[in-house]
């Protein structure tokens, strides 16, 4: 299959889509278990930076970092809104039901999608 295929970009996001409540569910549970949503979202985090190094080590090519000056302060602000969605997830869909949560968390992401589109 053509990795530039819009096919395969479907089904990759398909994928990662399908990942976005289970990965609420498992952060939820473990939050649950501990009795800390926060440290369980700490913990997700430390796992997702773990993950992150590994895939930066794996992809070939050299390690090249570089942070132009003129990047603009809020592209930065992603770190800000993961944190926010795991520790809100973590904390509301075991009391509020993860279809409820997911599905409120969809509408949050068609109204973003269509003012990123807009402007």
């Amino acid at each position: 299959m053509n990795i530039s295929n819009p096919i395969f970009y479907a089904i990759v996001m398909i994928l990662a889509g399908t990942g976005i409540p289970i990965m609420a569910a498992l952060n939820a549970g473990l939050g649950s278990k501990i009795q800390s949503p926060a440290f369980a979202t700490i913990i997700l985090v430390v796992f997702a930076l773990l993950a992150s190094v590994a895939v930066l080590f794996l992809t070939p090519g050299p390690i090249t970092v570089s942070l132009p000056s003129s990047t603009p302060i809020y592209y930065y602000l992603g770190g800000f809104l993961f944190i926010f969605y795991i520790s809100t997830i973590s904390w509301i869909a075991p009391k509020f039901g993860f279809a409820n949560a997911i599905t409120f968390i969809f509408i949050g992401q068609i109204i973003s999608m269509c003012a990123i589109d807009h402007f």
